[in-house]
């Protein structure tokens, strides 16, 4: 397993050129909002000094006021960022599909984005499997913790309500680390051999919860890198003071650097996970 972590985060340095492309794109996506989101902005504020004084201070009471007497406007800007969101989801797919042609193939990007274009209704069908699975895992715990809330409603102890959210939660969030590998590891399998979705997500499934547990070794490994790289961008985000155009420059450079180090983690996620399943 630890070969496989080492070899993913070489082979991410490696095809850095699939890096910036996902970069690009995940910056295209939040450029084009925040257009959006400034656009409706001035026209709501009518360009006064308020606009410009956002830019350095998120007032929340003028952010709620902006809610109450503009709420069409507001309405209009989900439903863009909704429109919007469909689109790059789209995009996501197709790029997912790419990376994992690129890692497991060792195409050149231009021909990784034609093979993640064959490979996209595959993978469309994969997501939509695993979303469906993640939902049904968010209501399962949600409910799983209201029913024990309401069996323990009597109990004496206020420590009783805080356990079960928490066990609730940490349950959650280790049912939906299952369901990433099974849901990475189902794209590898659907690039690699071509079976259908549903066939590629059985195999996955097999794959993640045999007895050695490798797969989900690597999986935890990876998601405490990320955890590890969020920490230490909250950490020096700190020092950052955001009350100025200079200190709101700086701290959007370095929201950039944490984009930059989540595509390098993505296809650290698939060149990893892809050795994994060559040694089996």
């Amino acid at each position: 397993m630890a070969a496989c972590y080492l070899s993913g985060l070489r082979d991410a340095l490696r095809h850095w050129p699939l890096v910036l492309v996902l970069f690009a794109a995940h910056l295209l996506a939040g450029m084009i909002f925040t257009a959006a989101g400034w656009s409706w902005l001035s026209i709501a504020l009518d360009r006064s000094l308020a606009t410009r004084s956002l830019l350095t201070n998120l007032d929340t009471s003028l952010l709620v006021d902006l809610f109450v007497h503009h709420a069409e406007g507001f309405r209009m800007l989900v439903l863009v960022g909704g429109v919007l969101a469909g689109v790059f989801l789209v995009v996501g797919v197709w790029l997912n599909a790419s990376t994992v042609a690129v890692v497991g193939e060792d195409l050149s990007l231009g021909d990784a984005l034609h093979r993640g274009l064959s490979l996209f209704p595959c993978f469309l069908r994969l997501w939509l499997v695993a979303t469906a699975v993640n939902v049904v895992i968010v209501i399962g715990a949600y409910v799983l913790g209201r029913v024990s809330v309401r069996w323990t409603a009597e109990s004496a102890s206020d420590m009783t309500f805080y356990s079960i959210v928490g066990v609730t939660t940490v349950l959650a969030l280790a049912l939906l680390l299952v369901s990433v590998a099974i849901h990475d590891h189902a794209r590898i399998r659907c690039a690699a051999a071509g079976p259908a979705a549903l066939g590629a997500y059985i195999w996955a499934i097999v794959f993640v919860l045999r007895r050695d547990g490798r797969a989900l070794l690597l999986m935890a490994a990876l998601c405490g890198t990320g955890v590890a790289l969020w920490a230490v961008y909250q950490s020096l985000g700190l020092l950052i003071v955001t009350d100025s155009t200079t200190g709101v420059t700086l701290s959007l450079i370095w929201g950039e650097a944490l984009l930059a180090s989540r595509m390098v983690l993505r296809v650290w996620f698939f060149a990893a996970e892809t050795a994994l399943q060559a040694e089996d």
